[in-house]
């Protein structure tokens, strides 16, 4: 509920426009990354660094956001950058690896559990 009231908290914007709230569909990249990223390029600025955007990450890649309208601007292009898909950029590369002495079928689930552990929720 803290991450909830922080989303819902009245803010003191720098002069650039009303705040707005809205909802953006992640793709690739993990909420909490790119939250990080927009932390980093939109500081909250003023006494006690308040004023800036908050957000609130949402079960399904979802992404909750509350900023000026200028803010919002800068992050939906920046999301086009940073969310991309890993394979299409080659930051992620698939291998083939020939099996000499375990049955695939063996391998497999071990395979799935260990991706699925890396995968973003």
């Amino acid at each position: 509920m803290g991450a909830l009231r922080e989303v819902d908290r009245a803010p003191r914007w720098r002069s650039r426009g009303t705040p707005e709230q809205t909802l953006l569909k992640l793709e690739h990249i993990d909420a909490a990354e790119a939250i990080n990223k927009f932390q980093a390029a939109f500081p909250p600025t003023g006494k006690g660094a308040t004023g800036g955007p908050t957000y609130l990450e949402a079960p399904g890649g979802l992404l909750v956001m509350n900023a000026s309208p200028s803010e919002l601007d800068g992050m939906r292009a920046m999301l086009k950058q940073i969310d991309v898909d890993p394979l299409a950029t080659g930051a992620l590369k698939k291998q083939v690896f020939e099996l000499k002495h375990a049955d695939p079928a063996e391998v497999i689930p071990i395979v799935e559990t260990v991706v699925a552990a890396k995968r973003p929720p």
